[in-house]
């Protein structure tokens, strides 16, 4: 199972699987992301059902849930500056995968302009 992240308007792409969610998930709590807070949208871009989880769960399936770009904005920017702050040489001592994080955080701030995501 992995998880597609694919921008509203132009398409942009970014994938996790399984083991890359769960890291991605634990740089943005270790930032300073609010991931708990509530966020009433509709069920992906085909309107299956309206509803409300925490934007941690929107993360936790592959649903089609909505970032959007004040959210995106916020992940962008903590993330960016948690990984910018403790370095490459953190990150590969211990999950290799600065490169993965670092472009996740650029993907966000990129999102934030382009109508946010959706997690596919």
């Amino acid at each position: 199972m992995g998880y597609d992240m694919s921008t509203l308007k132009s398409g942009d792409y970014y994938r996790a699987n399984i083991t890359g969610m769960q890291l991605l998930l634990e740089c943005m709590f270790d930032a300073g992301v609010d991931l708990e807070k509530k966020k009433p949208r509709t069920w992906g871009s085909e309107g299956y059902a309206a509803g409300e989880r925490e934007l941690v769960d929107c993360f936790c399936s592959n649903d089609g849930w909505l970032i959007e770009p004040a959210d995106c904005r916020e992940i962008g920017k903590k993330v960016n500056k948690y990984v910018t702050e403790l370095g490459r040489e953190h990150f590969e001592r211990f999950s290799g995968d600065y490169d993965f994080i670092k472009g996740f955080a650029e993907y966000c701030e990129d999102a934030a302009g382009d109508g946010g995501f959706e997690v596919w």
